[in-house]
């Protein structure tokens, strides 16, 4: 509670309702899921972590480079042991990957033009 208002949080910190001087607010905010600095950092960490995955092992790299949904990319990732969240892989968050990484479907999807 903050002053005379009182913040409940709902969902995954996007969107918030702040109960302020007998007035219910909805507020909602674009960007990264967390708000808090560090899950967002451990997140690209293990996206990270997933990319170099891919370049020092040729057997995984082949697969990413087969996959042409993110679906796919999610799906062999959970496989190979890495959590990782679907919005985190979009902009504002920088990309991890190559374009020699990824399929021209996901390239175009995942890298800034």
């Amino acid at each position: 509670m903050v002053g005379n208002c009182q913040t409940r949080v709902v969902g995954r910190l996007i969107p918030w309702l702040t109960f302020c001087d007998g007035t219910l607010r909805l507020t909602l905010a674009l960007g990264p899921k967390f708000n808090h600095n560090t899950n967002l950092i451990m997140s690209i960490a293990v996206i990270k972590a997933f990319s170099e995955n891919a370049k020092t092992n040729p057997e995984a790299g082949a697969k990413l480079l087969a996959c042409v949904k993110i679906k796919e990319l999610l799906a062999l990732a959970k496989e190979q042991g890495f959590n990782i969240e679907e919005d985190e892989l979009y902009p504002p968050n920088e990309p991890q990957f190559t374009a020699e990484q990824l399929s021209p479907q996901l390239g175009k999807a995942l890298l800034r033009a």
